[in-house]
């Protein structure tokens, strides 16, 4: 990444951060854990989890898990009709945790580059 990359992520990390989007889950105070949210609706009645990250010395606990769905409770809990998230069709371990806490698969995407034009 360059630098003006680097500034750019801290940047939409940091007013994510500020607007309360970020979730850490801790253990003993000390986060192990991360999710966020994001509004896909202009009514802000629905969206999407992501940037779910575990540090790789806290994987296999259920951490991620566990934020997840507290996160999407949470969610629903404030009015959200609905949640989405996002995940790698051949990364097995997650889309079995996600359909565990109540996930269903509702569409497949497909990326394709054409090339530059």
């Amino acid at each position: 990444m360059s630098a003006h990359e680097v500034a750019n992520a801290r940047q939409a990390a940091a007013k994510r951060i500020d607007k309360g989007q970020v979730y850490l889950w801790c253990r003993e105070g000390e986060p192990v854990s991360l999710a966020a949210y994001q509004p896909t609706s202009l009514t802000g009645t629905s969206g999407r989890i992501n940037m779910v990250y575990t540090p790789p010395e806290w994987r296999g606990r259920g951490y991620a898990t566990a934020c997840v769905a507290a996160l999407t409770a949470e969610r629903l809990a404030s009015g959200w009709s609905s949640c989405l998230i996002f995940t790698d069709k051949q990364n097995a371990v997650t889309n079995k945790i996600y359909r565990r806490i109540g996930y269903q698969v509702l569409a497949r995407f497909l990326n394709i580059d054409f090339g530059a034009a």
